[in-house]
């Protein structure tokens, strides 16, 4: 995997991603605008609950991810092991039933079926640990699969059954997209389940436990926090904002094949300047976007309701949590920097004792520190701000773990005159960008879109003409291309 494969798996992943999610926002928005603001605060209150499940989920493909990158051959063994673990979690899932219904309000039948999801997830999970190490490029294929039954199937479904249609329509996606990454990754399959080194990741599994629960409540703190208090109207607009900022979170799937390239000992602070540069670029603009279109952004999910925006709450947070996000993007990339150079599990066996000397505890510790600080802001500024105080307590903490896990991954990095040369010239081409989109009309949702598309095409050909390595970048992609075609060509003539 040399540094052009390096870009090119980054690049097709994340551009699979971001077509699969602006295919699929369409299913969300559908959902925000067809559902009572109360019944979209359920919806989003139960994808909280199935990520807050998702805690266990990468125990064992954490381990069996750097092991396979590492030559080993353990996808069988991580799956196997993975979808046992999704058995008890189901069984609680279903127990806390009766609960959340009273609780939250949601119909019981609907929270039932929802457990479906859980097998289903640590199962996509395993796969992932394969798909990420040993064929990077493919790892969008299931989440496009997934968005195109969501505007397929899921639109109908919605307008039928409601929100009972909206839980059916992620289950049947997330069936298939299983499906699809079990089909990439059968060829694997012919090897036994090797109990030993199952073991091995069972004995690091409390590291991966305990992270996972840090970045879990991380993310879903103040979602719970308003359901479980029944504000199911104010979660429906903080939900909003919520899933708007994650945009920026997308521009993270442009760091893909870094871990693995790292993790192989194949590169180092030249492919790590690489994936900063590609993150950049398109986080940047994302932002500033965001920040110049809020109430725009806004409007396209929910419309107006009586002369105002259906969600007009959400305005105020999603500025805040955008900000946040950006932050997080780059929290994560030092995160995984941090990860990739650890060694002490490179001969597939996990040393606990080095481990806990190694900065991956580190990051642990600083995450638990994330967790605390969030919960205290959120103690002292929701009662103050309401929705805002929540926004800005995820602003204080993605702030507090950004300082201290990038002070972590600064010892892989030296040339921060690159990075920020760099982040100067996204930054000047955004301000264009935005300067524009301040002043387009943001009245439909077909002219948002619209601005939108224009707002990339100005970004990109200012881009061009001031940044040098994005013209490399462009003229490597239409070489990449072009070999496509012609290797087509060939095969037909042949």
């Amino acid at each position: 995997m040399n540094r052009i494969r390096l870009t090119y798996a980054s690049l097709k992943y994340f551009i699979l991603k971001v077509s699969s999610y602006l295919i699929g926002i369409i299913f969300p928005i559908y959902v925000a605008r067809i559902l009572p603001v109360p019944e979209y605060g359920i919806y989003g209150f139960i994808v909280s609950m199935w990520t807050t499940f998702d805690i266990f989920k990468n125990v064992i493909p954490f381990w069996s991810g750097r092991m396979i990158a590492r030559g080993g051959r353990f996808v069988k063994s991580s799956m196997a092991s993975n979808l046992l673990i999704s058995i008890p979690l189901t069984i609680i899932y279903i127990l806390l039933g009766p609960l959340i219904s009273n609780v939250v309000g949601v119909s019981l039948s609907i929270y039932l079926i929802s457990s479906i999801y859980i097998p289903l997830s640590y199962g996509i999970s395993a796969l992932t640990s394969y798909i990420k190490m040993r064929v990077p490029d493919k790892l969008g294929y299931g989440p496009m699969v997934f968005s195109l039954i969501k505007i397929s199937l899921g639109l109908v479904l919605v307008e039928y059954i409601g929100l009972f249609g909206a839980i059916t329509t992620l289950l049947i996606g997330y069936a298939l997209y299983f499906i699809c990454f079990l089909k990439i990754s059968i060829s694997e399959f012919e090897e036994k389940v090797n109990l030993g080194i199952i073991r091995e990741w069972l004995k690091g599994s409390w590291y991966v436990t305990l992270l996972s629960i840090a970045h879990r409540l991380y993310d879903n703190l103040a979602i719970l926090m308003l359901g479980f208090i029944g504000a199911t109207v104010s979660l429906g607009s903080y939900y909003v904002a919520v899933r708007a900022a994650r945009w920026i979170g997308l521009t993270s799937g442009l760091s893909i094949a870094l871990t693995p390239y790292l993790l192989s000992e194949k590169g180092g602070e030249r492919e790590i300047l690489r994936t900063i540069y590609l993150v950049s670029m398109f986080a940047t603009p994302m932002l500033i976007g965001i920040l110049v279109m809020n109430q725009a952004i806004v409007y396209v999910f929910g419309g107006l309701k009586a002369g105002e925006l259906k969600y007009g709450e959400a305005v105020i947070p999603l500025l805040i949590l955008a900000i946040a996000r950006y932050i997080d993007v780059y929290t994560g990339l030092s995160q995984n920097i941090v990860f990739s150079y650890e060694k002490f599990d490179i001969d597939f066996m996990i040393r606990i004792r080095e481990l806990i000397k190694s900065r991956m505890f580190l990051v642990l510790i600083f995450r638990y520190i994330g967790v605390a600080t969030l919960a205290v802001s959120i103690l002292i500024l929701y009662p103050l701000y309401g929705l805002n105080g929540l926004a800005y307590s995820m602003l204080i903490t993605s702030i507090v773990l950004f300082t201290s896990i990038g002070l972590l991954g600064r010892k892989n990095i030296s040339s921060y005159g690159y990075i920020l040369s760099k982040l100067a010239r996204f930054t000047l081409s955004s301000l264009i960008m935005a300067g524009i989109l301040y002043i387009l009309p943001k009245y439909r949702t077909l002219v948002i879109v619209a601005d939108i598309f224009i707002g990339i095409g100005i970004y990109f050909t200012v881009l061009y003409l001031i940044d040098r390595d994005f013209r490399i970048l462009i003229k490597k992609g239409l070489e990449e291309i072009s070999k496509f075609i012609t290797s087509l060509t060939i095969e037909e003539s042949g």
